[in-house]
């Protein structure tokens, strides 16, 4: 039964688990950013709005490591939170100069980090190790509505989101 779960998670891992090697292709690819030519307004809302995409897709991984329907239970008009986040990221990060997208990449995965730690001890007094019955009630309350929250709260609020991005990219004066 052990192995048997394992081998379950390693295939979630693979199928949900993809933003770290995103993140790090991201990371090498933007290196070559001289110092002082990447100026946008606001990088810290910029990343932040890209860590609420990746936290919501770090609940659903998590989640799906112990009740793996919970990825197309929670999905929304867009798809996964895997597909949020790929549709956000594209907002966030087009037309953005390389040195910028690697803070703010890095700057979400540090959030997401964190975040992920700081939730898995709501439901883990023994952290990090987290028992299957506490985060199945985790992931049935809690994660279920950050997911949901977060999908719902980025469809009905989109055009806001796109005005502010484009206010968060202008170049600081």
């Amino acid at each position: 039964m052990h192995k048997q779960k394992l081998g379950n998670r390693h295939r979630n891992q693979s199928q949900i688990g993809g933003l770290y090697p995103a993140v790090l292709l991201l990371s090498l690819v933007c290196l070559g950013c001289p110092a002082g030519s990447c100026e946008a307004s606001d990088i810290d809302a910029l990343t932040k709005k890209l860590a609420a995409a990746s936290i919501a897709d770090q609940v659903v991984f998590m989640c799906t490591l112990e009740f793996p329907a919970f990825v197309t239970e929670t999905a929304g008009p867009r798809g996964t939170t895997r597909n949020y986040l790929d549709h956000i990221r594209e907002e966030l990060l087009s037309s953005i100069p390389p040195e910028e997208a690697r803070r703010i990449v890095i700057g979400a995965a540090n959030i997401t980090r964190e975040t992920g730690r700081s939730q898995a001890r709501q439901f883990s007094p023994n952290y990090p190790d987290a028992p299957a019955a506490g985060l199945r009630k985790w992931c049935d309350t809690e994660g279920r509505a950050i997911v949901k929250d977060f999908m719902a709260n980025h469809d009905k609020n989109h055009e806001k989101f796109l005005s502010e991005v484009a206010k968060e990219k202008l170049p600081a004066t």
